[in-house]
């Protein structure tokens, strides 16, 4: 290579380093404007946070507590020999398979069955 290419090859690298630079805002002198321009859009940001708080409040609706089971209410009076349970709040019945069955219902329903 010659001296003349060697010298343009340095010149060409070096605005092309100054291109990149300024093309990804790294320059020192762009930093202080982004960190102005941050500051500028934080202040709005907390204004208008500020606005809407004191314009809409802070409304707290309770909410109606919910069931996990329905109310076992149709197994107050357990059949003789189950023995009624509870397993993390949740009751359950534990029926004997060695007694007989309790006589058939005469209700509509199981007849359908």
């Amino acid at each position: 290579m010659t001296r003349r290419t060697q010298v343009f090859l340095v010149i060409f690298f070096i605005v092309l380093g100054i291109a990149m630079l300024v093309s990804q805002g790294s320059l020192p002198g762009s930093e202080s404007t982004n960190v102005e321009r941050l500051q500028q859009q934080i202040e709005k940001l907390e204004q208008r946070v500020a606005q809407l708080e004191q314009s809409q409040g802070l409304k707290v609706v309770p909410q109606p507590q919910r069931l996990l089971y329905s109310d076992n209410s149709r197994f107050r009076n357990i059949p003789e020999g189950w023995q009624q349970r509870e397993f993390n709040g949740t009751p359950f019945y534990v029926v004997p398979l060695d007694t007989p069955k309790p006589a058939a219902s005469t209700d509509s329903r199981a007849s359908s069955r």
